[in-house]
């Protein structure tokens, strides 16, 4: 997944700390913590793509070419996930005010089609609260 490394190679130095920080507030099972590895590899290799074989070797010790994919892609959704959050979103100085307004009303629709679905399991008083 040339993609992680891209995104991984453009991130600022803020962005990185917030990352390595939201590691720590992840519960440390095995799986986050091999994808707290594979960040740190994937940093350290400086802009160099790693091939599969090797990023595998190095985060488990042996080859696993299914499970680093795998590990990959949860990585970069994790990462995607960190960059959309309000709290990154509101200290960069890339949007203006608006984006960040657009940004939070599209969380509220996705939030709103959540709770919409469980309509029958939640109370309609809970979407209100949006």
């Amino acid at each position: 997944m040339v993609e992680l490394f891209s995104l991984l190679n453009g991130l600022h130095k803020e962005e990185i700390k917030t990352i390595k920080a939201s590691f720590k507030k992840v519960n440390a099972d095995e799986e986050s913590l091999f994808m707290e590895g594979l960040f740190s590899i994937i940093l350290s290799a400086k802009g160099r793509f790693i091939q599969d074989k090797e990023l595998s070797v190095m985060v488990y010790g042996q080859e696993k070419l299914l499970a680093i994919a795998k590990l990959k892609s949860r990585l970069f959704q994790f990462i995607l996930e960190i960059l959309s959050s309000d709290a990154v979103l509101s200290k960069e100085l890339l949007y203006d005010h608006s984006d960040y307004q657009v940004v939070r009303i599209r969380k509220k629709i996705v939030q709103f089609r959540v709770l919409y679905r469980k309509k029958f399991k939640v109370e309609t008083t809970v979407m209100y609260h949006l």
